[in-house]
């Protein structure tokens, strides 16, 4: 408005005892107005080039990927991801007396956090999800909070909670083996234990299907539980 409608902005803070306290009123109103029609307030960047960059490469990677799995049933071609999910954030503020400092615990500083591994189908279906939460594998489990746990869910243990080789084989072995035919197409990104020659192996060996890995650094337009579900989460 300033450089645009410099007149309009003129006649709004003329009638104004303040100028400074008018022009803020001005900015409170043209947000509430952008917000109202569906504008948010963002930080300017320079990502406007890397965004055609990476949707140039989205437009050729479904070129290619159609070729190669059009004739697929829908049925048939699934992607799996994992996300990270926190809890028991610890709080922002705490109280303690005026004169002792206002400090928490190595373990009260950090949320704990989980993976979730989530698995679609290009007909709309969903997998059961794969919990991998914080534990020794072949180690002793927590059992106090094992009944609290949401039922239909498969659980496994990873020392951080991260998705790594020994997981995603036996999600691919004993989960996804177990839940889908063969001959079936399995989109993944390029975390390395997905696209190792290992996993390759597993899906094409032994469950007669094939794995197709994402291009670099683009899943968040190519990748579907990106462009569907986590990011706009």
């Amino acid at each position: 408005m300033r450089d645009q409608h410099p007149e309009c902005l003129d006649d709004y803070i003329k009638n104004k005892k303040n100028i400074v306290t008018a022009y803020e009123s001005l900015l409170r109103i043209l947000r509430r107005l952008a917000y109202r029609h569906g504008f948010v307030q963002r930080t300017p960047s320079g990502l406007k080039e890397k965004l055609r960059d990476m949707i140039a490469v989205r437009d050729e990677f479904a070129k290619t990927f159609n070729t190669s799995y059009g004739s697929f049933d829908a049925s048939l071609i699934y992607n799996t991801d994992e996300t990270g999910i926190y809890y028991d954030s610890p709080p922002s503020k705490v109280l303690s007396e005026k004169v002792k400092p206002a400090s928490v615990t190595a373990k009260q500083k950090h949320p704990a956090r989980l993976t979730a591994v989530c698995t679609i189908r290009a007909d709309g279906k969903k997998l059961p999800l794969l919990f991998i939460v914080q534990g020794q594998p072949d180690g002793k489990i927590e059992q106090e909070e094992l009944d609290t746990y949401p039922k239909g869910i498969i659980y496994t243990v990873q020392k951080k909670a991260w998705m790594d080789s020994r997981v995603w084989e036996f999600y691919v072995r004993s989960f996804l083996a177990n839940n889908i035919s063969k001959g079936f197409a399995l989109l993944v990104d390029n975390l390395d234990c997905h696209v190792s020659p290992e996993s390759e192996a597993i899906v094409s060996d032994e469950l007669g299907s094939t794995l197709q890995s994402l291009p670099n650094n683009a899943t968040s337009v190519c990748q579907p539980l990106d462009v569907g579900i986590m990011g706009p989460l």
